[in-house]
């Protein structure tokens, strides 16, 4: 089976919808299972692909090695999810404490309950929690207080960017980023922050109050922050995690999604990658595409250009080489971006 053609299979395997579930039992057994864990693992998504599987009634049907496999990831990321939880909860209500109602962000959205088909099985780095500029100083005190303590030789000022100095639990695998704002470009983070709806919401058992985006908010920030911030689509790379949650999160609010609203809070250059992504969405997982925002041209071009930086490590860094190549002028341009690059290796070598 071809490279492209494992990364089909995947994706309809983690697609969970009715119609490709009938044609996965077909040849579950005989799949290329190495291949695809590989895949898998290297998108991290292998405990989403578990859970896809065992919904879809066809785990029990494939080779024991590969059953054991992923019922043994699943487990241990859901052991994970509930570690992050717990501390989540714990800094929360620290934060509560001192008068701050934490945003949850990208992954630590997910670990609330009812969020969307398979949220549970979420691979998750770290909690990022943006809480209010001003009052910075006050939350980072609070999460030290529980024992956290900023990542050694690792200084970030935030009047250059977007988030503090990364915090570590002092023995479980737990990190919290604090931000002032959503994302890393402040043209970006105002123009999405402008159209956001954050609800209020207590954890359960009379948990610590957080705040959550809604929907539309999440889908444009998961956008944003892997396509545009990570240069995903500049170096035209796929990123199935993070396309994988934004097709879910489109599923389950799929009656509140305003997508011509959505499409007007992006800056125009924008515009074209994320109709980009949403056309990978509906190729690699059979999420429908929302025809209300037209679809680019030169789309299926372009979603044939990923398939092949898929299908070799050769292409997949030719590919970024090019690509960051290629904004590399611009963003020499862009005022200010040299020198942050400056200042924190500056004082990064400080401390």
């Amino acid at each position: 089976m071809r490279p492209r053609d494992q990364l089909l299979l995947l994706g309809a395997c983690l697609s969970g919808q009715a119609e490709r579930r009938a044609h996965i039992a077909e040849g579950i057994v005989s799949a290329p299972w190495p291949e695809l864990l590989q895949r898998a693992g290297t998108h991290l998504v292998t405990p989403s692909l578990a859970g896809t599987l065992a919904d879809a009634g066809v785990l029990a049907a494939l080779p024991d090695q590969v059953r054991d496999y992923l019922q043994t990831i699943r487990d241990l990321n859901g052991a994970r999810n509930r570690t992050l939880y717990a501390e989540l909860a714990r800094v929360a209500a620290a934060l509560n404490s001192v008068g701050i109602e934490p945003q949850l962000l990208k992954g630590a959205a997910a670990l609330l309950p009812k969020q969307y088909s398979g949220a549970a099985d979420r691979v998750i780095g770290d909690l990022d929690l943006r809480v209010p500029a001003k009052r910075y100083p006050e939350a980072a005190e609070a999460v030290r207080a529980l024992g956290y303590r900023p990542t050694e030789g690792v200084v970030l000022d935030l009047r250059y960017h977007h988030h503090g100095t990364v915090l570590l639990h002092p023995s479980a695998a737990v990190a919290v980023e604090l931000h002032v704002r959503s994302l890393r470009d402040p043209t970006d983070s105002a123009l999405l922050e402008a159209g956001m709806r954050v609800t209020a919401v207590r954890l359960p058992d009379g948990g610590p109050r957080v705040g959550v985006a809604d929907a539309g908010t999440r889908l444009l920030h998961n956008f944003l922050h892997g396509q545009i911030g990570d240069l995903a689509h500049h170096c035209q790379h796929l990123n199935l995690r993070a396309l994988l949650e934004l097709a879910r999160l489109a599923d389950h609010h799929r009656a509140e999604i305003d997508w011509p609203a959505l499409l007007g809070r992006l800056q125009p250059p924008h515009q074209r990658a994320f109709r980009l992504y949403l056309m990978a969405a509906a190729h690699w997982l059979g999420a429908p595409y929302p025809e209300v925002v037209g679809r680019p041209v030169g789309g299926e071009r372009a979603i044939e250009r990923i398939a092949l930086g898929q299908s070799s490590p050769f292409w997949y860094h030719l590919f970024g080489t090019v690509g960051r190549l290629r904004i590399l002028p611009r963003r020499l341009l862009t005022p200010g971006w040299l020198g942050i690059k400056l200042r924190t290796l500056w004082l990064t070598a400080r401390h």
